[in-house]
């Protein structure tokens, strides 16, 4: 959490007002989460997820620094966490053949597919959106609707059904990706769409029949979200790792709209329909790929300075790109946030060399030159077999001054486990997805490279 707290306040520098949240989604690895705490027996990811409390809190403060967070459920496809629900001894008959496959709902009417889909997707809508403490508290939420291939009637009827409970029920904005889930025709007329609380986000023309010139004639806002300038880290299927500064300093634009493959459109500046525009980073590979929230920092940061350029005002006439990266690195990441993106400080290769055998104050001291001392809590020294050793009861850990380490690296230590000690042990993690065994309920979760594993 504390990273998507830094990325708010670095998103403010640079004056941008929205920052869209996806809960859910699917990797190519067949890895799928859901990162929020709910009600619904086995929908949250065990190998990390955000408490109730502690994305309301989020949100709050977002809006403390002027930014609203738009929160993604996502579905109709990307929607492997949903279908998995059925797979589980315990699961009741409403969360069984949810899929036409892996990661796409069946949303036809055959044997009440649709039914059950939406009944779970409601579920979900009143467990986050309702009640008189709502989790999502802000005034806009994204329902998704990309990449879904079966037939688009039923993408329709997903769709109508999913806006009307959110702008009608909720009294929220409804945000979504370009599909024709949101192109009118005869068998949903446009009056069955609550158009005036809709905003399509544009990532790919190809989606929309008739492409997003379609959309925007049927009367919806549109976000330019581009997908040419994509990125997924490891560059992944063509796009972008980092992103190509230069070229997207001189092209990005609110009505540029022409798409990877350069079928779109070049809208005027300043079109009535455009309301805004975003930048992506889409982590196709998986959390567990090696990369830490620094690395992800990096490239974001190849973004964002070019957005906020773009919309809030437009490319400087006769301005080199040379000379707006300077710019750029003259205003820096703002105040407070250089552990986004600078390496640690070290004399040499060890970070840290901690004394486990002396304890003052709560403190032990680092050995390796870098006086990295770290904070002892609810531990005390005991008698070892090989003189004094740090103990802890259960509850008590020892947290370092920095909040990850740059991937990879080597931990170290001595370990005694009491023959009472009974259940799974977090030898350490870092403020990211807390690290567990390499195998749960016999499979593999894809955390092979940065685990250590403990039999009992």
């Amino acid at each position: 959490m504390w990273y998507l707290e830094d990325m708010i306040k670095y998103a403010s520098w640079f004056k941008l007002t929205d920052f869209q949240a996806h809960i859910n989604e699917d990797t190519f690895n067949d890895y799928s989460a859901f990162r929020l705490e709910s009600d619904i027996p086995h929908l949250t990811s065990t190998d990390g997820y955000y408490t109730k409390d502690e994305y309301r809190d989020f949100q709050k403060h977002a809006q403390n620094y002027g930014i609203r967070v738009i929160t993604e459920i996502d579905g109709p496809a990307h929607a492997r966490r949903f279908i998995e629900l059925g797979n589980y001894e315990d699961s009741p008959e409403k969360y069984k053949n949810l899929g036409l496959d892996g990661t796409h709902f069946n949303l036809s009417n055959d044997s009440g597919a649709r039914d059950r889909v939406l009944g779970l997707m409601d579920e979900i809508l009143e467990e986050f959106l309702g009640g008189d403490d709502p989790v999502i508290i802000t005034d806009a939420f994204n329902i998704g609707m990309d990449e879904y291939f079966g037939n688009q009637d039923d993408l329709r009827a997903y769709a109508v059904h999913m806006y009307d409970q959110v702008v009608n029920k909720y009294h929220k904005t409804a945000f979504a990706w370009d599909s024709n889930a949101s192109l009118a025709n005869a068998s949903y007329p446009a009056e069955s769409y609550p158009m005036d609380d809709i905003v399509i986000n544009f990532w790919k023309w190809e989606e929309v029949s008739g492409g997003m010139k379609a959309l925007m004639d049927q009367g919806y806002k549109v976000v330019n979200g581009d997908h040419r300038w994509y990125i997924v880290p490891g560059a992944q299927i063509g796009f972008y790792d980092y992103a190509n500064e230069e070229k997207l300093y001189n092209e990005v634009s609110a009505g540029n709209m022409v798409g990877w493959y350069g079928n779109g459109t070049i809208f005027p500046e300043g079109h009535p329909s455009i309301v805004g525009g975003n930048m992506l980073i889409w982590n196709d590979r998986g959390m567990f790929a090696g990369y830490t929230v620094n690395d992800i920092f990096a490239r974001q940061r190849s973004q964002y300075p070019y957005l906020s350029q773009a919309y809030w005002y437009g490319h400087e006439e006769n301005e080199a790109f040379s000379e707006f990266k300077e710019k750029v690195n003259t205003v820096g990441v703002g105040p407070g946030l250089d552990n986004l993106y600078k390496d640690i400080d070290s004399q040499g290769e060890v970070v840290y060399n901690f004394d486990m055998e002396s304890l003052e104050n709560n403190v032990v001291k680092d050995n390796s030159g870098n006086n990295y001392d770290a904070t002892v809590v609810n531990g005390q020294l005991t008698n070892g077999k090989d003189g004094k050793q740090l103990t802890f009861n259960g509850d008590g850990y020892i947290e370092t001054q920095h909040k990850a380490l740059k991937w990879p690296y080597t931990a170290v230590f001595d370990l005694t486990i009491d023959t009472d000690q009974t259940g799974d042990i977090t030898l350490f993690e870092e403020i990211m997805p807390e690290q567990e065994c390499v195998k749960k309920d016999g499979n593999e979760t894809g955390q092979e490279k940065s685990v250590i594993v403990l039999k009992e």
